[in-house]
């Protein structure tokens, strides 16, 4: 697994977009019908990269 970033939730159309807080270039696209954690715009998350998974877990920071 790779390190975890804190990123900033946003949304376009049908789309949460995930931000790298510190490179806004990096971003992630998840339709929100498949994003599995209870997110909503401007909230942070820490995501890790699951190579094994090939994919991302994510947790949401309180």
């Amino acid at each position: 697994m790779s390190q975890s970033k804190i990123c900033i939730v946003s949304v376009v159309d049908d789309f949460f977009v995930i931000l790298n807080e510190k490179e806004t270039n990096e971003r992630i696209f998840i339709p929100k019908d498949k994003f599995t954690v209870k997110a909503k715009p401007g909230d942070q998350l820490e995501i890790t990269r699951d190579e094994r998974l090939n994919g991302y877990i994510f947790k949401e920071i309180m």
